[in-house]
């Protein structure tokens, strides 16, 4: 199960994500806004973050890219009553974009995504990053900051966060 934030301007969607989401069997906490975001991530260190982009003060979007520049960031899903942002949600890093009304079904599967994107964030062996080498200098590169991984002849590029950076090894490796 998932620990899982809330954060919507709107009373009763609070409300009805934390009894579907409780019924589920995850620990919820809720905020209105992206102040009480900011304080709930430092305090309960959420998986998820279930997100409305329309809210009074920082909005949705802007809260989600705060959230990325912080180390170990939680994965966020939108949640709002706006098709129109779908977009700019996926390039603020969103997991998945839900609309108002929720379907209880749709939340599900989302959740499903997240859990499972949780726990194959780490390799085989262990680890949470891989190494890169530029300039004689080995880098190490969180799995939960890279996007996607490009094979090109016997090397990988990692397409990540901070840009890109070569790996000695195939993508096979």
């Amino acid at each position: 199960m998932a620990n899982i934030l809330v954060v919507d301007d709107e009373l009763g969607i609070r409300d009805l994500l934390r009894e579907i989401l409780h019924d589920e069997g995850h620990t919820v906490e809720v905020a209105e806004n992206a102040a009480q975001a900011r304080a709930a991530r430092v305090r309960e260190r959420p998986d998820l973050v279930l997100l409305d982009i329309a809210m009074p003060g920082e909005s949705g979007l802007d809260l989600a890219k705060r959230l990325q520049q912080l180390p170990n960031p939680p994965l966020v899903v939108f949640c709002t009553a706006f098709d129109q942002h779908a977009v700019a949600a996926f390039e603020a890093q969103a997991v998945d974009y839900l609309l108002k009304p929720v379907r209880r079904e749709r939340l599900r599967e989302s959740i499903e995504r997240v859990i499972r994107l949780k726990r194959t964030s780490a390799t085989d062996d262990g680890r949470d990053f891989v190494a890169a080498s530029f300039g004689g200098i080995i880098r190490r590169i969180a799995l939960a900051d890279i996007h996607y991984l490009h094979a090109d002849d016997k090397y990988t590029i990692v397409h990540h966060r901070g840009g890109e950076h070569v790996l000695d090894q195939s993508l096979k490796d």
